[in-house]
């Protein structure tokens, strides 16, 4: 992201926080965050994790597109509507959900329905993590060595693989948890997606294999990203020239894939590691 981006988006967070008569305090009590980390988040100073976005934009009853884009005021007014309801009739929300529903256009249907698989997700990761963080509260092991104390704390944790994303020709997302990576908790912001297809096959992405994406709406040309195109994923090399977005593959034999809207193409997150089917075959778990 960006740092005009990052100011932005932390400009917004003060603006809405402010609108709601809230303190940092206020903020940190809701979020969990620090008043410190919020106090650089609103400056613009760091960049804020996908889950603690989260917590920001569901406290402040704004939605995370918003705070990233300050665009989808039809997905703010659902928020907006959770902000002032506090304790909401299911069937009362159910008919003011269908009836801003009703009101969006076929884009911004699509765009809530990414920011409501977010959400999901989020909130799926946020469950593996407190599991995560439970058993390594219990796996703390202190080792006598050299007349030294040693702490030895596990520093593994679980991601969610979710689904096949394409390394050849686009293909249509599977949005569900087929399994789960044993991987560092530095990775804690990140999940993973099976690779089907050769086209990054020089960049060491093997058909059957694995990256470990961190979610993030923009990364800089050059890097390889798992992107969405016309409601399927793919990862690619990204690029943009002047208006074009062109996703370059890492195989010889394949041209690259050339957009002139840059609407056309969604970033879904940076890939950031890539395991083969072998190397991720002895920390696979089916579930946890």
């Amino acid at each position: 992201m960006s740092d005009i981006l990052i100011k932005e988006l932390g400009e917004r967070i003060r603006s809405v926080r402010k609108e709601r008569n809230m303190t940092l305090h206020d903020l940190q009590e809701a979020t969990g965050m620090s008043n410190s980390a919020l106090s650089k988040v609103e400056r613009g100073a760091v960049v804020v994790g996908a889950d603690n976005l989260y917590a920001i934009s569901k406290t402040l009853g704004v939605s995370i597109d918003w705070l990233i884009t300050g665009n989808a005021p039809a997905i703010n007014k659902i928020n907006e509507l959770s902000y002032k309801t506090k304790k909401l009739d299911d069937e009362f929300l159910i008919n003011e959900v269908i009836s801003i529903f009703n009101e969006l256009s076929r884009k911004e249907r699509e765009d809530l329905f990414f920011v409501i698989k977010g959400a999901e997700l989020m909130i799926k990761r946020q469950s593996i993590r407190n599991k995560n963080e439970a058993e390594n509260n219990t796996s703390k092991i202190t080792i006598e060595k050299s007349g030294y104390n040693y702490s030895n704390e596990s520093k593994m944790i679980n991601l969610p693989v979710l689904g096949v994303a394409a390394a050849g020709a686009p293909m249509e997302a599977i949005p569900y948890i087929e399994g789960y990576l044993e991987v560092q908790e530095k990775y804690k912001d990140c999940f993973i997606v099976r690779i089907k297809g050769d086209s990054m096959i020089n960049a060491g992405m093997e058909n059957g294999g694995y990256a470990l994406v961190r979610q993030q709406q923009v990364v800089e040309s050059g890097e390889v990203a798992l992107v969405m195109v016309d409601n399927n994923v793919t990862i690619k090399r990204f690029k943009r020239e002047g208006e074009k977005v062109v996703l370059i593959p890492e195989n010889d034999n394949m041209s690259p894939m050339v957009y002139t809207k840059s609407l056309d193409v969604k970033i879904l997150g940076k890939v950031v590691k890539w395991y083969s089917a072998q190397e991720a075959a002895n920390i696979f778990k089916e579930e946890i």
